[in-house]
């Protein structure tokens, strides 16, 4: 089992993956919306574009809890890890401590996704130790303390990285001397939480009193109103 946290709730999103004999065939399941779904055929492609041959057996991929809907390309780096660990070709106790979060392209290149700070939240608040992630996300998770950032290149380096035949080492922030000094105190997910709820209750403030001033009006002036 793979671990992938998803939205601004940084919940957990465990990927399941059985790999048993029969017909050959790769089904997802677990509410994957079309970003999703497309995602095996990335990680089928990426996996065979990084020099790993599949035995053609039958795949089911699980993405838990089953009544939240996934949507985010992020888990294609956990679903390919979660299928080569079913294979046996990465070690299951190589995983177990550790979150993954990253879209493929078709040659296996790990590429950057949004929403990297409240899983690195969540990964320190469930005790997690380790989180991969694409190069250009690497930063924004080092915000978070206590965590060990590794940056991916590809789906292959990952794979010697967990086997052991090659050692990545942790990534470090690239901070200039502005960076030191907007960096934020320690953050937890309830802050986090804080901050967007603020941040939207001012949008709406806004809103409202560009509405009351607009309501002020003559009638003839709101045929004058557009939005967009």
């Amino acid at each position: 089992m793979v671990r992938r946290p998803s939205g601004i709730d940084g919940r957990i999103i465990d990927v399941e993956v059985d790999v048993s004999p029969g017909l050959p065939g790769f089904e997802l399941v677990g509410l994957p919306d079309t970003s999703v779904k497309e995602s095996k055929e990335r990680v089928r492609t990426a996996i065979r574009n990084s020099g790993i041959q599949l035995r053609q057996e039958r795949v089911t991929v699980n993405l838990a809890p089953a009544d939240v809907r996934k949507d985010s390309s992020g888990l294609d780096l956990p679903i390919a890890v979660g299928l080569l660990a079913s294979y046996g070709i990465v070690p299951e106790a190589a995983v177990q401590s550790a979150l993954f979060s990253a879209e493929l392209s078709l040659d296996g290149n790990c590429r950057p996704i949004s929403g990297i700070l409240p899983m690195a939240i969540t990964a320190r608040e469930r005790g997690l130790t380790e989180f991969y992630v694409a190069p250009s996300n690497a930063d924004e998770a080092l915000l978070i303390d206590g965590l060990k950032v590794y940056a991916v290149e590809n789906l292959a380096q990952l794979v010697r990285h967990l086997t052991g035949t090659e050692v990545l080492t942790p990534a470090v922030p690239h901070a200039t001397e502005q960076k030191k000094r907007m960096r934020p105190s320690p953050m937890t997910l309830r802050t986090y939480r804080g901050s967007i709820r603020r941040n939207v209750r001012l949008r709406l403030q806004r809103l409202a009193d560009i509405m009351s001033s607009w309501l002020a009006y003559p009638v003839r002036a709101r045929r004058c109103w557009h939005v967009g």
